[in-house]
């Protein structure tokens, strides 16, 4: 079985490459994940914190 990760903002666009891969390996054996990630202001390190 594969695993195919799908990294998505869950814009329009996204979803519609979603879709378009899950009808062409709708019949295949796959293990489909979707995942999202943000950044968000408040967890933002102020620069005199910062490591760098």
């Amino acid at each position: 079985m594969q695993k195919i990760p799908f990294h998505t903002d869950f814009s329009e666009t996204s979803m519609n490459a979603i879709e378009y891969a899950l009808k062409l390996l709708k019949y295949e054996k796959i293990d489909f994940t979707i995942m999202n990630a943000f950044a968000d202001e408040a967890y933002k390190i102020p620069r005199e914190h910062s490591l760098t």
